[in-house]
């Protein structure tokens, strides 16, 4: 069963400024989120941000610097928690990436 669909905001990410991300590590697409809604995600996402983002820094992003889900513009939002939440916690095991030549296109 899907419960999330996005698109990734590739061109937030600087390409020049080391080290280089990993595709799981970009932050969604903040204006194109389908989300099924369930209790359990919420939950667990508010645990996230109460704890302090298991070990949130504005430099490394969710994660800390072992994990790096940040460092992009938005990546305090829920465009880096999704990312995070979705990639790491939950290990895609109900997300799709949708193609953004598709959906959301941002002529890019």
């Amino acid at each position: 069963k899907i419960d999330f669909m996005f698109t990734r905001d590739y061109n937030m990410i600087d390409v020049t400024d080391p080290p280089r991300k990993l595709v799981h590590q970009i932050g969604v697409q903040g204006g194109f989120l389908l989300v099924r809604p369930n209790q359990h995600d919420f939950d667990q996402m508010v645990d996230i941000i109460l704890r302090g983002g298991d070990n949130y820094t504005i430099d490394d992003g969710w994660g800390g610097p072992n994990l790096a889900f940040g460092g992009y513009y938005g990546a305090g939002t829920i465009q880096g928690l999704a990312s995070y939440y979705y990639s790491h916690v939950d290990k895609f095991a109900r997300a799709v990436e949708l193609n953004r030549c598709y959906f959301n296109t941002m002529a890019d």
